[in-house]
C-alpha cells in the first residue's frame, strides 16, 4: 500500500477543494494516485449530484462580464437553494467564469450555455461537479452575449446581485459612463421587456387591441380607434425602455435623456436577469 503523505492528501484538496478525510479516504482507495482519485471522485460527484438536480433552486446571483474595451459582454442568472451557498467564493468563480465564457463565444442563451463544453469539459458536467462540491442543486437559468460597435454597460442590484442589468449603448461622449449607469439602474427599477417600439411583436400589438375593443364594445368605432391609441401609448410607456418614463426625471422619457445627453445615444440591446422572478 502506497504511503498516503499530507503533501498527497493537500495536492488533492487543492485540486478537488473537497475535504481532508474525503480526500484520505480516496487516496486509500486508489493506492495514492491522485489522478485515479480524481477520476473516483469525479464519479461519485456526478452521482450524488444527479441526486440533487430536482431540487428546487430559488436563491443565487446574476454575474455580467464587459471585456476591458467595452466591445463584449456576458450575462448570467446563476441559481441555487440557498443564500449560504450563493456567497461562497466557488460559487462566485463559477458564475464569473460561466459569464465571461458567454461573452466571449458569442452564447446566445441559457440553451446554448448548457450545451456548451469550457475547454473540454461540458457545463453540464462543470454544474454536476460543483453540485457535488457545494452540496446543492445548480442551475444556469438565463444566459445572454452582446457584442457591441459603442458601449457596454452593467449594473448588479444589492450586495447578494439577485438582480443584474447589461445594456448596449451606441454612440456617447465623455459622459457615456454616468448615461449608462444610470440606464443600467433604471432597467432594473422599471423592468422593460423591449428596448424599442419596433421590438414589439405585431401579434402581441393585435391582442392588445382586441382587449381594448372587446372593453369598448358599445362605443362608436372612431371613438374607439383613438381611445385605443392612447392606451397603446400607455402600454408603450410601461413596457418599452425608450419610452419609459426615466426614474431620475419624471417629466422626460428614457429616450429624452439620451437625446440630451451630447452626442446621438441609440439603444441597442438590455438584458435584465432576476433571481425568483
Amino acid at each position: 500500500m502506497a504511503d498516503i503523505t499530507p503533501a498527497l492528501i493537500k495536492e488533492l484538496r487543492d485540486k478537488t477543494g473537497l475535504g481532508l478525510k474525503k480526500c484520505k479516504e480516496a487516496l486509500v482507495q486508489n493506492d495514492g494516485n491522485v489522478e485515479k482519485a480524481i477520476e473516483e471522485m469525479r464519479k461519485a460527484g456526478m452521482a450524488s449530484a444527479e441526486k440533487r438536480m430536482d431540487r428546487t433552486t430559488s436563491q443565487g446571483s446574476v454575474f455580467p462580464f464587459i471585456s476591458e474595451d467595452g466591445s463584449k459582454g456576458g450575462i448570467v442568472e446563476l441559481a441555487c437553494e440557498t443564500d449560504f451557498v450563493a456567497k461562497t467564493e466557488d460559487f462566485k468563480a463559477l458564475g464569473n467564469k460561466l459569464a465571461q465564457f458567454v461573452a466571449e463565444n458569442g452564447i446566445a442563451d441559457a440553451a446554448a450555455l448548457n450545451a456548451a463544453s469550457i475547454d473540454g469539459t461540458p457545463v453540464s458536467d462543470l454544474l454536476k461537479e460543483h453540485i457535488a462540491k457545494l452540496g446543492e442543486n445548480l442551475n444556469a437559468n438565463n444566459a445572454k452575449s452582446f457584442v457591441s460597435s459603442g458601449r457596454l454597460y452593467k449594473y448588479v442590484h444589492g450586495e447578494g446581485a439577485l438582480l443584474g442589468v447589461m445594456v448596449d449603448i451606441e454612440g456617447g461622449n465623455d459622459g457615456s459612463d454616468a448615461v449608462g449607469k444610470d440606464l443600467g439602474m433604471h432597467i432594473a427599477a422599471s423592468a422593460p421587456v423591449y428596448t424599442s417600439r419596433e421590438e414589439v411583436p405585431a401579434d402581441v400589438l393585435e391582442k392588445e387591441k382586441d382587449i381594448y375593443r372587446e372593453q369598448m364594445k358599445d362605443k362608436p368605432a372612431d371613438v374607439v380607434e383613438k381611445i385605443i391609441m392612447g392606451k397603446l401609448n400607455k402600454f408603450y410607456q410601461e413596457n418599452v425602455l425608450a419610452d419609459q418614463v426615466f426614474i431620475k426625471d419624471d417629466k422626460k422619457s428614457v429616450a429624452k435623456i439620451l437625446g440630451e445627453a451630447g452626442k446621438e445615444y441609440k439603444l441597442k440591446a438590455f438584458a435584465r436577469y432576476q433571481i425568483g422572478a
